[in-house]
């Protein structure tokens, strides 16, 4: 069987695709907050706005972050297998 395709994989490159979306939304959010901020030359309003947009973008980026890494921890193990089953085969 291709663990590329298990439902665990599927599951960790669906949660890594909308951790991604989700990503870029919020990156636009937060660069739309710094235009507002320009815009209003830093008033208290301004400000929330950006410190708001600023905590969501980066909470996006840890959950992208995690994401990407349980994808490739995922990947490891195969590859791992992988090796192990090719020393099995070759006798090492």
């Amino acid at each position: 069987m291709n663990r590329l395709n298990t439902p665990t994989a599927q599951a960790l490159r669906k949660t890594m695709a909308e951790a991604s979306e989700a990503l870029r939304t919020a990156q636009a959010r937060n660069e739309q907050a710094m235009g507002v901020l320009r815009d209003t030359e830093g008033t208290a309003d301004g400000l929330l706005i950006l410190r708001r947009e600023g905590h969501a973008y980066a909470q996006a980026l840890t959950r992208a972050t995690a994401a990407t890494i349980d994808w490739l921890r995922y990947v490891d193990t195969i590859l791992r297998s992988k090796d192990l089953a090719l020393e099995v085969e070759s006798g090492k």
